[in-house]
């Protein structure tokens, strides 16, 4: 088992007339380690202490190795699609990761394969409202050689995985064909 550092505790119940709600985190109190002490979303002059005999009684919360969750991104680098459909660096590299960031992409390369990604997604919405889909299908994705391909008939419940999905293979081959640099740029992110 990895050992893991203890940053704290979760607290069991609302407290303080529920300024502090259940599921709060408490950590060890910097002035006085007989106590720990809950920070609330919205800074406070009050302070919410709890002695550390009764805390320690609560679920450990466990300092995690890797990011669980977005914002837990200590520094995060990339670029980001703007709305004209420019790729440009990121002015916010290195800061802390937060909400408005959430559009910023690791690799210029998948930030072309996204932009590829929502084009595709557009002109294949279009043929498909000219010819839906039914029954057995085609779908445009990598084979062996991690080339794409048009690969054989899929029924509807495995069909679904796939973003690029026609009712015939001519269909399928014409899309791959009048789209091939799009979909070479969309690779990255094509199954």
């Amino acid at each position: 088992m990895i050992n893991k550092k203890i940053i704290g505790y979760k607290c069991p119940i609302d407290l303080f007339d529920g300024a502090s709600p259940k599921g709060s985190l408490y950590i060890l109190y910097s002035a006085n380690h007989s106590y720990y002490e809950y920070t609330p979303p919205i800074p406070s002059s009050k302070l919410y202490l709890v002695p550390k005999e009764i805390v320690e009684t609560w679920e450990p919360v466990y300092e995690n190795k890797f990011p669980m969750k977005f914002e837990e991104i200590k520094a995060i680098f990339g670029y980001f699609i703007r709305s004209e459909g420019n790729i440009v660096h990121s002015p916010y590299n290195g800061v802390h990761a937060i909400e408005c960031h959430k559009n910023m992409f690791a690799t210029t390369e998948l930030a072309h394969a996204a932009l590829a990604i929502a084009q595709l997604s557009q002109l294949h919405k279009a043929w498909l409202e000219i010819e839906p889909l039914h029954g057995s299908c085609m779908v445009i994705k990598h084979d062996a050689d991690k080339k794409l391909d048009v690969i054989g008939y899929l029924t509807e419940d495995r069909y679904k995985a796939y973003l690029l999905v026609f009712n015939t293979r001519e269909a399928a081959e014409l899309f791959l064909e009048t789209f091939k640099d799009l979909l070479e740029i969309a690779k990255p992110l094509l199954k």
